[in-house]
C-alpha cells in the first residue's frame, strides 16, 4: 500500500478513486508509564515511554486505514492526515488517533512493469531483488505452494499475470469451502491481485474461465469493472440467457464508440432470441379444445399469458423471467444514454 500526505504520485497516474476512508483508534497507558512520564516531565528530557506509545498508535491508525483500503481494491492513499489527541478524566488517561486518507487505485511505473531499458552491465538492486522474487513465486506456486501474507504484499505491487491463470484455478475451487492459512489468504487477496492486472489480461482470464463457474466469475467481473460485450454475445450465441444477463449489470472504466457497436449487436441479440415456448391448441378428453401457452418447460398456461405460471418457473416464450426482461430494458437504457454522451463518428 503506497501511502502518502500529497494528492498525486510521483512517476504514478491514479486510475480510479475510491472515496475518502477514515479510522479511529484508541489505546490505554497505564499507571507504571504515567508514573515514569510524571517522573520525566519533573526532571525534564523526553519520555520514551509516552514515545514508544506514540508510535504504536500511529502504526495502528495507518495498519488499519490500509486495510480499509484494500478491502475496496486500492493500492494507494493520497492526502493522508493524521490528527493525534488525548482522552482522560476520571483518573484514566487514553490516547486517540484519527487518520483520514483518499483511497485510490495507481498505476506506478516499474521497472518489472515497464521493462525500462537500461544498459546490460548495470542493473539496480531493487530490479534484482524484484526479478528474483517474481521468479521464486512463480517456481513455488507452479509447484502447488499457495503464497504467503509477505507474497501477496508482493503481489499488490508486482501482479505477475503468469500467476493469473494458476491462482484463478485455486481460488474457484476454494471459495465455496471452509479455509484455512495460505487458502484464506488466497480468498482474501486474488479479487484485489485481480483489480491489480492489466485489464486486458484479466477480462481474458475471466472470458476463458466463464463456463467453469458463473457465479464467482460474475462477481469477480463486476467487482473489477470487467464488462466485456463479446463476453455477453457468445454466453447468448451459446443460450447461456441467465449468464449474458447477469453480465450486463458489469460495467468499464471508461467506453468508446466501439463499445457502443457492440452492445448494440447485445439488444439485438436478445430481441431476436428464437422463441423456445409456443402457443397451440391443446385438447381436452371432453372439449374441443383451447389455445394455451406452452412455456420452455412445457408448463401449460392460458394463452393470455405472457410468463408461466407455474410455481418457480415464469418464463416467457422466448425463455426470459420478468426479472431478467427488466434487466434487458436498463441495459437498453443504458446503451441509450451511452450513445447521447458519447460524439459521433
Amino acid at each position: 500500500m503506497i501511502i502518502t500526505t500529497t494528492n498525486s504520485i510521483e512517476n504514478g497516474e491514479i486510475e480510479k478513486y475510491f472515496g475518502v476512508i477514515s479510522t479511529n483508534v484508541v489505546i490505554g497507558t497505564n499507571v507504571f508509564s504515567d508514573l515514569a512520564a510524571s517522573f520525566t516531565d519533573f526532571f525534564g528530557g523526553t519520555s520514551e515511554t509516552y514515545q514508544k506509545r506514540l508510535d504504536l498508535i500511529y502504526k495502528s491508525g495507518i495498519d488499519a486505514l490500509s486495510q480499509k483500503a484494500a478491502i475496496l481494491g486500492a493500492n494507494c492513499i493520497v492526502g493522508l492526515s493524521v490528527d493525534f489527541d488525548e482522552i482522560s478524566g476520571k483518573g484514566k488517561s487514553m490516547f486517540m488517533i484519527s487518520v483520514i486518507g483518499t483511497a485510490t487505485k495507481v498505476i506506478v511505473k516499474k521497472q518489472i512493469e515497464e521493462n525500462i531499458s537500461c544498459s546490460d552491465s548495470i542493473v539496480s538492486a531493487e530490479h534484482l531483488t524484484s526479478e528474483y522474487l517474481k521468479r521464486d513465486l512463480i517456481e513455488r506456486v507452479e509447484a502447488g505452494e499457495l503464497p504467503s501474507s509477505d507474497d501477496w504484499s508482493f503481489l499488490s505491487n508486482y501482479p505477475i499475470k503468469e500467476l493469473a491463470h494458476l491462482l484463478l484455478n485455486r481460488y474457484l475451487s476454494m471459495t465455496s469451502m471452509s479455509t484455512l492459512n495460505n487458502e484464506e489468504l488466497l480468498v482474501k487477496n486474488f479479487p484485489h491481485f485481480l483489480g491489480r492486472l492489466d485489464k486486458e489480461v484479466a477480462i481474458k482470464l475471466m472470458n476463458d474461465n466463464i463456463s467453469r463457474n458463473e457465479q464467482d466469475i460474475i462477481k469477480l467481473v463486476k467487482a473489477h469493472n470487467l464488462f466485456d460485450a463479446n463476453l455477453v454475445i457468445n454466453e447468448i450465441k451459446k443460450d447461456e440467457l441467465d449468464t449474458a444477463v447477469a453480465l450486463l449489470d458489469a460495467n468499464k472504466d471508461s467506453y468508446t464508440n466501439d463499445d457502443l457497436l457492440s452492445m448494440k449487436k447485445i439488444i439485438s441479440l436478445f430481441d431476436t432470441i428464437p422463441d423456445k415456448g409456443k402457443v397451440e391448441v391443446v385438447k381436452g378428453m371432453f372439449s374441443k379444445g383451447e389455445e394455451k401457452y406452452i412455456c420452455p418447460r412445457g408448463h401449460k398456461n392460458p394463452s393470455s399469458q405472457v410468463f408461466c405460471q407455474e410455481y418457480g418457473c415464469e418464463l416467457n416464450i422466448k425463455g426470459l423471467t420478468p426479472y431478467q426482461i427488466n434487466r434487458v430494458n436498463a441495459f437498453k437504457l443504458k446503451v441509450q444514454s451511452l450513445e447521447s454522451l458519447l460524439k459521433p463518428v
